[in-house]
């Protein structure tokens, strides 16, 4: 899950690298060069959204629960459907709306992205995930974190029964197996929805 993060996000960096030509020549403007960009950016921006969302879901049940931790048959799952899903939603809106001089991807602020005349691709390709993926993020790291600190304990058998501890014990601070400090590395992937509702805000500004 998270290579097919990375791998997002490097299109989604590719796309960025092709505003070049634009500095370059001072204008944007459609065309195939224009539908290539906003193709790689929409591929990787609503990836990047997807891989976030299933990484935070992922790492709640394995840490806390013990679930799914070893299943590498889920995460073939997670992301071959993530994938799919990507590339069929860009390609098939991509081949129905551009034909003629009407065109899907269109110039929008510094780049090219889905043109204004398709909302409903926009929110449903992009929009709701980067929302879906902020805000799974915060309500799955959240409780992560006091978790790892020993303020809250979740019973492995019965997932609705947590646990919360004003102090953490000498029995919740123990940390015999290192797993509670490596828990507090995967806070690291927390930056990745805060930039994405970043670029979200600023791209509903220009709109």
């Amino acid at each position: 899950m998270v290579l097919s993060l990375f791998t997002f996000d490097l299109i989604m960096a590719m796309g960025h690298v092709l505003d070049i030509r634009w500095i370059n020549e001072g204008k944007i403007y459609v065309g195939g060069y224009c539908t290539a960009q906003g193709t790689l950016q929409q591929i990787g921006e609503t990836g990047s959204a997807l891989a976030t969302l299933a990484i935070a879901v992922h790492t709640i049940i394995a840490v806390l629960w013990g679930k799914l931790s070893r299943n590498t048959l889920v995460a073939y799952i997670v992301v071959g459907s993530t994938w799919l899903f990507v590339i069929l939603f860009v390609a098939i809106g991509v081949s129905l709306n551009t034909h003629g001089s009407e065109h899907y991807e269109t110039p929008d602020g510094y780049w090219c992205w889905i043109g204004k005349n398709h909302k409903l691709e926009e929110y449903l390709g992009e929009y709701v995930w980067m929302w879906v993926a902020m805000f799974v993020s915060f309500a799955a790291y959240t409780p992560l974190f006091f978790w790892a600190r020993g303020n809250m304990s979740v019973d492995p058998a019965y997932w609705w029964k947590i646990r919360f501890h004003k102090n953490a014990t000498d029995e919740h601070t123990i940390d015999p197996d290192g797993k509670k400090r490596r828990a507090m590395g995967l806070i690291a992937y927390v930056p990745s929805p805060v930039y994405q509702y970043h670029r979200l805000l600023n791209k509903q500004l220009l709109i």
